[in-house]
Formats: C-alpha cells, structure tokens, sequence
C-alpha cells in the first residue's frame, strides 16, 4: 500500500460519514496484521477497496457536493443581479429629483456593515447551534430524516462542511458587490448622474464634510468630495435644485464606488479566502480520532482475535483473521473474573494466570461484573471451549465489554473438557474454531482468546 499522504476532499470525508454510520464490512487487503501504519493511509485504503465493491456511499457523497457547488454559483449569479438591481435602483435619476447619497450609503454601505457586525456576533454567539443546523441538514440528506442533537454522533466532514458554507455565503456577497460596484460603474459612465444628500437628522455640512472624510480614511481620502462640494450639492426642498451645483452633483459618484469597493467587496473577498483556506485546512488535517474510526481502525490493523498454544490446531478460519501460535500478554495487571460453577481457588487461579499470562493478578472475583476500578491490563475470565457458544454466552460478554471502560481488554482463557482429575485442559481445535467464529461475530477488537496449552 502506497504510504503518499494525499489531501482529502469534501466528497471523501462525506463518503467516509456515510461509509461509518452504515454496516462495516472488512475487505481482504493488503494489510500486515501488527504493522503500525498511520491511521489516516489506513482508512483511505479501506475506502478505496469499499469503492469498488460498493459504489453507491461514493456516488451519493459526490452528488451532494456537486449539488453545493452548482448551487453556490446559481446564488452567486443571484447576488449578483441583486447587487446590480439594488444600485440601478438607487441611482435613478430624473431632473426634477436628485439621487440621494444618504439613501445609497445607507443601503449599500452602512446596511453592509451591519450585516457583518451581525456576522461576527452570531459566529461568537450562535457558534454551536450552526453546528448541530448543518449536522441536522447532512444527517437529513443522508438518512431521509432529521437528526435529534443529542443521539447523533460526531460526523468527521462537519468542519469541513461549515466551512465551505461560510466560504460560499462570502462568496454570494462578493457577487452582491461586484453587481452593485458594476451597475455603479456602467451608470456613471453611460449617464450625466447628479448627487445630493438630504437626512432628516440635524446634520449640517460640517458634520456631513466629517462623515465623508473619516469613511474616505482607509484610502487616504482621495476621491472624496470637498467641504465646499458637499455644501453646494445638499438638497433642501424648499428652495428646489436652484443651489445645487451641478459640478459638485457629480462629484459623488467615485466617492460612493470606493466606500461600496472598502466596506463592502474587500470585507467579503477577505472572508471568502478565509473560509476557503480554513476549508483546505480541515481537509489537510483530518481529525480521525472519534470512536468509529478508532473502532474502524483497530479492526483492520489489530488481530481482535488470537490464541496461544503449544501445538498448532489445524486450519483455523475467523472473520478477521486469526495467526496460529501468537502470545498474548496483557499490558498490566489483571482482575479474574472467577466462573461461580467452576468452584476454584482463588490463590491457584491466580498462580496458573500468572504463569500463562506472565502478569500479575490484581484482584479475583466470583461475580461476574466489572470492578468500579479496572487494572491496566484489563480483565480475565476462564471459557469452557467444550460447551457451545450460546448465545446467551456472547450475550454475557457484550454486556461485560459494554460495562467496561472503552479501551479495556477482555481476555478468555478457554479450557477444555475435564479429564483425569485436572480442570485446566486445552481444548480441542474443533472447539476452538467455533469459538473463534462465535467471538468473530462480535467485532471487538478489545476481546482475546487465549487457548489453554494442556
């Protein structure tokens, strides 16, 4: 397997979403049991085999990113025509009626900043409701039905996905600009536009000379009207266009071209590459640490299932595959979990799992239940390999990995039938192999078996 790191796309991390929450099936590959691979090169693989056998999570991930992408640029062309349709609005001019520069800055500038002081309100405040909206959403496209919060867990494409999100809204309001700075643009030049100002605030020409200078400081003032420009272009009713000069009319338009490019395409351009970068980040660095891809993980790297003994057993076949004659050897000390039936010692139990298991034995106990304190090296229980495996047995062993902490192992010491006096046997291989099947179905990567060697 090639170990080329390669970056992920919002299809894949999809993909990978759906792949996760439906039935895991292991595809033979081309894996070394034991081999420590890093984990994202061992979940692409996986993925990749999954493809080929079956299509259909690949196709639907791809399909609902293909359907982002076209409909980003149908509300980007949407906000365009908005943007253009808003200033051709504001700039309609007649001569009996001058366009009002306060309507055009408060709509198209000041209404603006608005918006994105809103924007930077709701990411402080509203920041974990986005979430769970945009998990409800891709949840709903996955499964054909809403998804209640607090029963979904962690989707690894959600940071992903809200950033591109975020990248395409910045992007439809760079559009909006870019159609109102347009629309701006094609008027000045195809019409002799006339500007004046009128507010019924008490806002005399100094004030507005204020205004107009402190929004033209980003760009050093220039392009702005002058104090006696805007004087001579303020529109009182009573006394009509009569002290309107027609110069100091037309000096606006550049004024106002610069304030909608400064305070409304430039924000939105720098938001747009933000998000576009933070999205390319969340692909780079994908975080596969969430208890499905550990699980997922430990299942194509890990033997869940092994067994010691001191002669081979002849053929033994489990899903996922088993080596014949490997030792296990728990990390730490144990806690036995003594069968009541098999009435034993609990001082020469733990001297023969001392001996097998070469650790040292914490505790025994007759019930069979998880201790409130669980020794690094987990638990051992004695299994008679010589009875089936009902199910109420695998029943009995769910219910003791679930009660137990997540990463804690569960080794079986399996016996076999009792002959000549001595309760420790090894088994035989048939009884073996059906216990490995049976364990198989469990998919536990934390249960181990280890075969008494007689």
């Amino acid at each position: 397997m090639s170990h080329q790191r390669a970056t992920w796309t919002l299809a894949d991390l999809t993909e990978l979403d759906l792949r996760l929450r439906g039935e895991i099936s292991l595809t033979p590959a081309d894996l070394t049991p034991g081999v420590t691979l890093p984990r994202e090169d061992v979940l692409r693989h996986w993925l990749g085999e999954q493809r080929r056998q079956h299509p259909g999570p690949e196709q639907t991930a791809r399909r609902l990113a293909g359907l982002e992408r076209i409909l980003r640029w149908v509300v980007f062309g949407a906000l365009f025509l908005s943007g253009a349709g808003a200033a051709v609005g504001l700039l309609q001019y007649e001569g009996d009626r001058l366009i009002n520069v306060s309507l055009y800055l408060g709509t198209l500038v000041f209404g603006q900043l608005g918006l994105l002081l809103l924007l930077a309100l709701s990411k402080l405040l509203l920041r974990r409701s986005a979430g769970t909206v945009y998990q409800n959403i891709l949840f709903h496209f996955f499964e054909g039905k809403p998804g209640g919060a607090g029963g979904l867990e962690p989707m690894r494409s959600l940071r992903a996905w809200r950033a591109r999100a975020f990248a395409s809204m910045q992007l439809a309001a760079v559009g909006f600009n870019l159609g109102a700075l347009s629309a701006t643009f094609l008027r000045g030049l195809t019409r002799d536009l006339a500007f004046g100002w009128a507010t019924t605030l008490d806002v005399g020409g100094e004030g507005m000379a204020r205004l107009t200078s402190a929004l033209a400081a980003p760009w050093g003032g220039a392009f702005a009207p002058t104090p006696d420009q805007i004087a001579f272009s303020r529109i009182v009713l009573k006394d009509g266009l009569e002290l309107v000069d027609p110069r100091a009319a037309a000096s606006w338009w550049p004024f106002l071209m610069m304030c909608v490019l400064v305070y409304g395409l430039i924000p939105r351009l720098i938001l747009t590459l933000s998000g576009t970068a933070y999205l390319r980040r969340c692909l780079r660095r994908v975080r596969l640490d969430d208890p499905a891809s550990e699980r997922l993980y430990l299942r194509l790297t890990r033997r869940p299932l092994q067994f010691q003994t001191s002669e081979p057993a002849g053929d033994i076949t489990a899903l996922p595959p088993v080596t014949v004659g490997t030792g296990i050897r728990p990390p730490g000390p144990v806690h036995v979990l003594q069968p009541a039936e098999l009435q034993l010692n609990a001082g020469a139990l733990s001297k023969a799992v001392e001996g097998l298991l070469e650790v040292p034995v914490a505790s025994v106990d007759e019930a069979e239940a998880v201790p409130e304190s669980v020794p690094s090296g987990g638990l051992v229980m004695i299994q008679e390999l010589w009875q089936p495996p009902l199910e109420e047995s695998l029943h009995r062993l769910r219910r003791l990995r679930e009660d137990a902490p997540p990463n804690i192992d569960l080794t079986l010491i399996g016996i076999g039938y009792p002959e000549d006096g001595r309760l420790f046997t090894q088994p035989a291989a048939t009884d073996t192999q059906v216990w490995l099947h049976a364990l198989a179905r469990l998919s536990d990567p934390h249960v181990q078996l280890v075969v008494w060697p007689g």
